[in-house]
């Protein structure tokens, strides 16, 4: 009986090379998911951010639209005017309607500004009532994290010797209020964009209460 001593299979050579090649396409693939996973992260990171931006402008643009001028109170036969708009470049003191919509009608008096030691866009408030002098310090609550500056800026619709093309960097001590305004954040990463903020005021230049 004739015997066939041709054998098949892989020599060890073969069997190294190919666990080399199987080892190659495993680093591959486990580097693309890594990478895959790193843009997931990155554009639900900037997806979260831009959310959060786009709420924080709509409660300003709600709150600081319905600001009031002035505060009339008749005492004793005699009126008490209170100015309760007070805009500067880098701050911005109002009196408007509860943060709470809708749960309660009472008037609450905000400041917002740059906290410049912890760099957060900050926001106090408290009520407010001219007949009640309230000196305890409002609550104060974080908008936005990282920003390093603020620019405020008021459009009177005049153009004037202060104004470039009707917008001034403060609004204290008018009679009136400003027709628009115009809020801008620098934050620390660059990468991080502000979407213009343009705010209508919604009583428009006339005096309030």
């Amino acid at each position: 009986m004739k015997i066939n001593k041709t054998q098949t299979g892989f020599t060890l050579v073969e069997l190294i090379i190919a666990l080399l090649i199987l080892s190659f396409v495993m680093v591959l693939c486990a580097s693309g998911f890594k990478f895959s996973t790193r843009v997931w992260d990155a554009i639900n990171s900037q997806s979260e951010q831009l959310d959060s931006l786009q709420a924080v402008q709509g409660f300003m643009r709600k709150s600081i639209s319905l600001a009031l001028i002035n505060d009339r109170l008749i005492e004793d036969e005699k009126e008490i005017q209170h100015t309760v708009f007070i805009g500067a470049e880098k701050s911005l003191r109002y009196v408007s309607y509860s943060p709470q919509y809708g749960v309660d009608d009472y008037l609450y008096k905000y400041d917002l500004f740059v906290d410049r030691e912890n760099n957060n866009l900050s926001l106090t408030y408290k009520p407010y009532n001219l007949q009640v002098n309230n000196k305890q310090d409002g609550a104060e609550t974080v908008l936005i994290s990282g920003v390093k500056d603020i620019k405020i800026e008021y459009f009177s619709g005049f153009e004037t010797e202060d104004s470039n093309n009707g917008w001034l960097t403060s609004w204290d001590d008018q009679f009136v209020l400003p027709l628009l305004i115009k809020i801008r954040l620098i934050f620390e990463d660059e990468k991080v964009a502000w979407p213009e903020l343009v705010i209508q005021m919604r009583n428009g230049p006339y005096v309030v209460r």
